[in-house]
């Protein structure tokens, strides 16, 4: 397992959360749209287990080198949902 770094930020307040999570080594050789996932899964244990979150995602690109994931998309929060950008990557801890 390695650790990763994400920075999530509400699209409609601005409100930015930086998180760590651990997943498999070879994360960065599955698509985009499943490394959003894996994240996204790890959030349900963040504040006391909020449990699945369910997210409908819009976009979601990967750089190579260096080693970033870049996507947007709606929780399912909410009469109108909440949108949310977020990056991902196994390096820049702590900058993102």
């Amino acid at each position: 397992m390695s650790t990763y770094h994400a920075a999530l930020m509400d699209a409609s307040t601005g409100v930015k959360q930086s998180y760590a999570f651990q997943a498999p080594a070879d994360l960065f050789h599955l698509s985009a749209a499943d490394i959003v996932d894996r994240f996204i899964d790890t959030l349900g244990s963040y504040g006391g287990g909020l449990g699945p979150l369910f997210y409908e995602l819009d976009s979601a690109v990967m750089k190579r080198d260096p080693q970033v994931v870049m996507a947007t998309g709606f929780f399912d929060i909410g009469p109108a949902g909440m949108p949310f950008a977020v990056m991902i990557s196994s390096q820049f801890a702590g900058r993102l």
